[in-house]
């Protein structure tokens, strides 16, 4: 299991939250997010960069 905010792994002993979100067309997913607040994981770039000219 990963942490949904930070990207990290869950142990046996973190304390944790298990959320499901239902998807429209499909089956959905479960997400896991620690209790207590975690660091954010660094943004990721979603999109590619335009070219500069």
């Amino acid at each position: 299991m990963i942490c949904a905010r930070c990207d990290r792994p869950l142990g046996p002993d973190d304390d944790f939250d298990k959320e499901s979100v239902d998807g429209a067309t499909g089956p959905g997913i479960t997400i896991y997010r620690h209790r207590l607040p975690c660091r954010p994981a660094v943004p990721r770039q979603t999109a590619p960069v335009p070219l500069q000219r």
